[in-house]
């Protein structure tokens, strides 16, 4: 009878010994990896620009008128914005036109709304300028066009006539 107590107790031990190594060596396991990218593709807004009335007031000053705007945007912190006459003969310059007469003016800009302008060229864009916001909900931005005494008195700018351009304002991110 000892004899079977001591089998049955080592067959015990080694069924026990059995599952506990069958049950590690049935465990399963894997892995994968997951690369995560986040893909920002830029966006650039512009917004409030309003057309420009510019009327003389005394025969001794410039005519001016002046607009803020937005620029806003995301993926992106720093901006470039050019300022383009419709009317233009050459690449440079800013010019009204009516009667068959070309009126010069200039165009000043500002990255605030301030009234602190940078004169700009037409089709040169101003570059390395700080952005401001992300969307759009207030004015940030600012430009100013001048038209000066010595253009507009002309003696072939007509009392009456309307002088007009199209002035194209493009942003890009940089």
């Amino acid at each position: 009878m000892k004899k079977n107590v001591v089998r049955s107790l080592v067959s015990a031990v080694a069924a026990g010994l059995l599952f506990s190594a069958s049950t590690t060596s049935m465990a399963a396991g894997a892995s994968a990896d997951s690369t995560i990218t986040l893909s920002i593709t830029p966006a650039i807004e512009i917004s409030g620009v309003e057309d420009i009335l510019i009327t003389v007031d005394d025969l001794g000053d410039s005519a001016e008128g002046d607009d803020t705007f937005c620029v806003a945007g995301f993926g992106f912190s720093k901006f470039s914005i050019t300022f383009q006459s419709d009317n233009t003969d050459s690449d440079t310059a800013f010019n009204l036109k009516g009667n068959g007469i070309d009126v010069g003016y200039s165009v000043g800009f500002v990255n605030d709304t301030s009234n602190l302008y940078q004169e700009v060229t037409s089709g040169t864009p101003v570059t390395n300028l700080d952005r401001q916001a992300a969307s759009c909900g207030s004015d940030n931005a600012h430009f100013q066009v001048t038209v000066d005494q010595n253009e507009w008195q002309q003696a072939d700018v007509l009392n009456g006539t309307t002088y007009t351009d199209i002035l194209e304002i493009t942003v890009a991110s940089e």
